[in-house]
């Protein structure tokens, strides 16, 4: 008789805490963004949905932060807000050639390669300007291209019940004919975040994905397509499982 589980797809603990996850769905790529209290600056790591990591950059300037993940870059933003710097946008390649920066630009959409961007003290009506990070061109069009889809989803989250809680949050997902419900159950004075698997109004699995928290998790995960991303509590682990 089959039975049906799920899958740990990888396990991966960072040094310092996750501040940022940024997603490219087509090339299945994460960017994962992390600080430390003693040394603010932002690093980066890519991985693909495998979790193996290909390539890490560390920056030098606290103001940058990261924006978004391309096929060949990653790309980092600074507002210019609380700053006394001016806004702008780092182009950094994987392939280790130099990374260069478009000052006087914030990001706001990615498509491709193409990224739209608002321009400090420059405003058209009806218009809109894209910044190519392959040919480093800034072109103004009457068209407004469709961003990326990364296809995350943020579960919902209700005071519902599942099978085994009451009372308590629960946040639901689906993927395909199955529904997925994820909440705490408390135990020797510590939590643990459990999932539920369900098909139509069969539970067919359930499992505790953490254990021994010390609260409540008020983002417990996200979703991309059949993958449940799940971050410690401390931040500085993702963990990732198949539906």
């Amino acid at each position: 008789m089959f039975k049906y589980t799920i899958k740990k797809a990888f396990e991966k603990e960072f040094p310092n805490k996750i501040w940022r996850i940024e997603v490219n769905y087509k090339n299945e790529l994460l960017a994962i963004e992390t600080r430390s209290e003693s040394a603010p600056e932002a690093k980066v790591d890519i991985l693909n949905f495998s979790g193996h990591q290909f390539y890490s950059i560390q920056e030098t300037e606290k103001e940058w932060t990261l924006f978004a993940i391309t096929p060949d870059y990653v790309l980092l933003k600074r507002t210019g807000q609380n700053s006394p710097m001016d806004p702008g946008l780092k182009c950094v390649p994987f392939n280790g050639s130099k990374a260069y920066t478009h000052p006087g630009i914030i990001p706001l959409e990615v498509r491709g390669n193409q990224v739209l961007v608002q321009q400090v003290g420059f405003h058209l009506s009806n218009s809109f300007s894209y910044f190519d990070v392959n040919s480093k061109e800034l072109t103004i069009s009457k068209e407004h291209l469709t961003p990326d889809n990364n296809h995350i989803i943020t579960p919902e989250m209700n005071r519902g019940h599942s099978s085994t809680n009451q009372g308590d949050p629960v946040w639901k997902s689906k993927y395909d004919e199955l529904e997925v419900s994820c909440f705490h159950k408390h135990k020797n004075g510590s939590y643990d975040l459990h999932i539920e698997v369900k098909k139509g109004v069969k539970t067919i699995y359930e499992t505790a994905i953490l254990e021994g928290l010390t609260k409540i998790l008020l983002q417990p995960y996200f979703q991309i397509n059949h993958r449940l991303f799940f971050l410690s509590e401390n931040q500085r682990k993702l963990i990732t499982y198949l539906l």
